[in-house]
């Protein structure tokens, strides 16, 4: 069951990385990129919520007694509120019909933040969760 989450969760990774691209290659503000952008909303707010419920409780159990994963956790957790808070704000910006002048910039550029935190999740904290429940 636990490699089955981890499974889970970097399935529902390579569909926001898929449904980004879809943005991106829309090249503009187009009622197509709105359509994938209210489907990048929901995919991420799901994939919060399933790590936060099925994911972290076991790490946070762990962290009580290992220091430098609390730090990591700590880290890890500071910067996905910073992420999350900006990458919702920038959705909730497009799903007004702001920004399109600089639609392709913001794009590439959420692009690259989520997927540079989506290779840390699953370096750093999908590794370390699997060598806990092993």
């Amino acid at each position: 069951m636990n490699v089955q989450l981890i499974q889970s969760l970097n399935a529902e990774h390579a569909q926001l990385s898929s449904l980004l691209s879809d943005i991106k290659n829309e090249g503009s503000l187009t009622p197509k990129a709105l359509e994938k952008i209210s489907l990048v909303k929901g995919a991420l707010i799901s994939h919060l919520a399933h790590e936060d419920r099925d994911f972290y409780p076991v790490m946070k159990q762990e962290a009580n007694i290992n220091p430098s994963l609390a730090q990591l956790l700590e880290v890890m957790g500071r910067d996905m509120n910073d992420i999350a808070g900006s990458a919702l704000s920038q959705i909730a910006a497009w799903e007004k019909g702001e920004g399109k002048e600089r639609f392709a910039e913001d794009c590439s550029s959420l692009i690259s933040v989520l997927s540079d935190r989506i290779k840390r999740e699953e370096r750093s904290l999908y590794a370390k969760y699997l060598k806990l429940v092993r």
